[in-house]
């Protein structure tokens, strides 16, 4: 472990972080669906991430649902199910290009779209995957939810699949492809692509439990189950940038359970990131010396930042 000092006074009143909510959709091949954002997006641009956005109240009941509206709007992946006692009708792929559309621009409602063809928003098949707070010292400031979706669990084989990975026509995403965890991760270490911290986080995870098993595919989906249910699926991050001599160019950001916040002397729970001049992450390595599966309440609690 190196020595370190811990963060820089917090601001007296931190911005307020906006809720959003993000799709890890997951698919037979245990890829997960990634997005390319344009260089001129104002957040993430450039970057690596998956499909998701901000809450929107008017379109929106709940966070799942904020995660399956953004995954539609940006990839044209409709995660829809038959209303109980309702007779459905799948849209075609010129009415859903069309609802994208004006759904985008504020021209039409997500779930009025689904009802008209007697469809509800598949929240039931989302699980809960942690959630995120920006540090407090950053002015633009949100707690984004993490959701993870097995596509198997709402799609079914046959043409469906014609409708998926079409880049939205707002050109906020240029480019969608379904990947292995642990292709991201290495083109993420070789410097080919750019993946936000939380993001690669969750990646790193989905990695971790896929290679700790013989039978990756029901191992993955069992993990998923397990870490939902416990501490992970329910718990909210707070990265805090650590200061500290040596780094020469890295950032370092702490998390619960790290030997700096609450947890025992010699325990990691941290992110090394390399930045460029444009705060364009390159290259990112999660140390965490502990199980998964074995988060601990008191670290959540020993140490909270000002929110």
């Amino acid at each position: 472990m190196e020595s370190v000092i811990l963060p820089p006074k917090l601001p007296e009143t931190p911005a307020k972080p906006r809720p959003s909510a993000t799709l890890i959709a997951i698919n037979e091949h245990n890829e997960v669906l990634l997005v390319q954002r344009n260089k001129k997006s104002r957040d993430f641009s450039g970057a690596t991430v998956f499909p998701g956005g901000n809450f929107d109240r008017k379109q929106d009941g709940s966070l799942e649902e904020t995660a399956l509206r953004e995954t539609f709007e940006e990839t044209g992946l409709l995660l829809a199910i038959p209303a109980p006692g309702k007779t459905s009708t799948w849209p075609s792929k010129e009415e859903c290009l069309e609802a994208r559309e004006a759904i985008y621009a504020h021209k039409m409602i997500f779930k009025q779209f689904l009802g008209k063809h007697g469809l509800i928003p598949a929240t039931r098949c989302l699980y809960r995957f942690s959630s995120w707070i920006t540090p407090p010292n950053y002015p633009k400031r949100f707690q984004a939810f993490f959701f993870v979706v097995f596509l198997a669990d709402v799609l079914a084989k046959g043409d469906r699949q014609q409708y998926l990975l079409t880049p939205d026509t707002s050109e906020e995403v240029v480019s969608i492809r379904f990947i292995h965890p642990t292709t991201a991760l290495r083109e993420f270490a070789e410097k080919k692509i750019s993946i936000p911290t939380p993001q690669a986080y969750n990646i790193s995870t989905l990695d971790e439990i896929i290679h700790h098993s013989s039978d990756p595919t029901s191992s993955l989906r069992e993990g998923v189950r397990q870490l939902s249910e416990g501490i992970y699926g329910g718990m909210t991050l707070h990265p805090l940038l650590l200061v500290g001599d040596g780094y020469n160019g890295r950032v370092i950001f702490t998390y619960e359970g790290d030997e700096t916040r609450g947890g025992p002397v010699g325990q990691a729970h941290r992110s090394v990131d390399w930045m460029d001049a444009g705060s364009f992450i390159t290259s990112d390595v999660l140390h965490r010396n502990f199980d998964v599966f074995k988060f601990k309440e008191d670290w959540f609690e020993k140490y909270h930042p000002k929110l």
